[in-house]
């Protein structure tokens, strides 16, 4: 069995080695963006070379200088690229100092709210086993067992009722005769027709033997009514039992030892609750400047962009073609090695480009189920699960259920639905009478009173129609 606190920490240790595979990720993207920024400029710079051997051309000198262009501003959005990564890394080296610290907080800060709770339901146990020879107090206890067993016996011959309503009362509702007559409020106060109207009711009542039927009918549609009434006074009534006992229970615990204790523990648990507040703040600033880098990574900034469109610019206005061609045509051995050193570029431009969009798509997925896991925290501790108590015999199978959610083989919905398979709600006063509330079954079976109803003969027919 493991306490809210110790959940909480499972959730924290996923998220902290989701964030470390989360770097190794994001290095590898960069590095293959940086790879490929730098084999574009060497295909620039070599396309260059090959024109400078072309300078007594009509354009070789208006390509060295577009593609010499190109390279100077592919140089300044590099280094503004390299000064933007650095700033982030600054600002998350920062917060993740910051983070280490508050963390470190935050665990002793638990560890004092374990201690303390472990005290206070102590001596919570202790005023408890001196309640119970308290005479009033059971006196108390007492009418909230009674008045709750009333009520939900009342309920449930409420659901009892409404059954009947729906099986007995099939016939006359299949009957098109009977419910024409019984939704006119034909043998009602309420009827009123016209004499001709009536005359016409009166020979179809006749024949359906309406005047015999409906009161049955009208019972069966009454009794439900008036039970649910009976069952809500009766709720109320348990209810005002229940908060009379509770308020005699708390006005024992929360006085004396126990209440000091209980003070001791709400302020240790508040200041909890500060520490997680501003670690999942400084959390958020982190994911957001992480997001950052990532873009910077994959190259979709607004600097990494520019750069390969300066290069793909400058490649589009020169006659590549022509240059090839040319280069493959002379006997110099400058062109030759510039042409096998452009194909070995190409080459490697193919692969870089393939592992960087892989790495991309593995990057996106692993950020997506980061963020899923950075909510199930969130919801976590806005759920208030950290004073309940979870029944898996030990962390590693919260761990593995963590990792699924990790590695997307199960969604977030599907990790809640385990989540809650194994939740156990902290005991209370009235779990030994079955659910710990004054929630009542709907069960139900037979007929009303336990027997098969003494209304609504389910052998009506009317045997007529129009």
């Amino acid at each position: 069995m493991l306490n809210g606190l110790q959940v909480l920490g499972s959730i924290d240790q996923a998220l902290q080695q989701a964030l470390r595979e989360s770097e190794v990720i994001d290095r590898e993207v960069s590095h293959l963006t940086e790879r490929l920024l730098k084999l574009r400029d060497d295909e620039a710079r070599t396309y260059a070379e090959l024109a400078r051997l072309r300078l007594n051309t009509t354009d070789g000198s208006q390509l060295v200088g577009n593609l010499s262009h190109a390279d100077q501003q592919l140089k300044a959005l590099i280094e503004q690229r390299r000064m933007a990564v650095q700033d982030i890394e600054q600002g998350l080296n920062g917060r993740r100092a910051r983070l280490a610290i508050l963390r470190a907080e935050r665990d002793r800060s638990q560890a004092v709210v374990e201690e303390k709770s472990v005290h206070a339901q102590a001596e919570e146990s202790r005023v408890r086993a001196e309640l119970d020879k308290n005479a009033d107090y059971l006196r108390q206890r007492q009418s909230v067992e009674q008045a709750t067993q009333t009520a939900r016996f009342a309920s449930q011959k409420t659901g009892i009722a409404e059954n009947d309503r729906a099986t007995k009362g099939r016939p006359y509702e299949d009957d098109p005769l009977f419910m024409y007559l019984w939704e006119r409020g034909y043998g009602a106060r309420e009827y009123r027709a016209n004499p001709l109207s009536r005359a016409l009711d009166a020979l179809v009542a006749r024949h359906v033997s309406y005047q015999a039927y409906r009161p049955n009918y009208a019972m069966l549609q009454e009794i439900p009514k008036r039970l649910a009434e009976h069952a809500t006074h009766l709720k109320e009534i348990a209810d005002r039992e229940m908060h009379a006992f509770m308020k005699l229970e708390e006005s024992a615990l929360g006085s004396g030892e126990s209440g000091q204790r209980r003070k001791a523990l709400d302020l240790a648990r508040d200041e909890l609750d500060k520490l997680e507040d501003e670690i999942e703040a400084l959390e958020t600033e982190t994911s957001q400047l992480l997001e950052r880098k990532n873009i910077l990574a994959r190259g979709e900034d607004e600097s990494t962009k520019k750069a390969f469109k300066v290069l793909e610019d400058a490649l589009r206005r020169t006659n590549i073609r022509e240059l090839w061609e040319a280069a493959l045509g002379t006997p110099f051995e400058e062109d030759d090695a510039a042409v096998r050193r452009l194909e070995v570029i190409h080459s490697e431009l193919r692969k870089v480009q393939s592992a960087l969009e892989n790495q991309k798509s593995i990057q996106v997925g692993h950020q997506n189920r980061l963020q899923e896991l950075e909510r199930v925290r969130k919801e976590y501790r806005r759920g208030g699960y950290g004073r309940d108590a979870w029944d898996f015999r030990s962390s590693d199978m919260l761990s593995v259920l963590l990792g699924e959610m990790l590695r997307g083989a199960i969604t977030r919905d599907v990790f809640w639905d385990n989540m809650r398979r194994h939740q156990r709600p902290m005991p209370g006063p009235f779990d030994s009478m079955g659910g710990g509330s004054l929630g009542w079954s709907e069960d139900s079976g037979g007929g009303f009173m336990g027997g098969s109803g003494d209304f609504g003969d389910s052998d009506f027919r009317s045997g007529g129609g129009f």
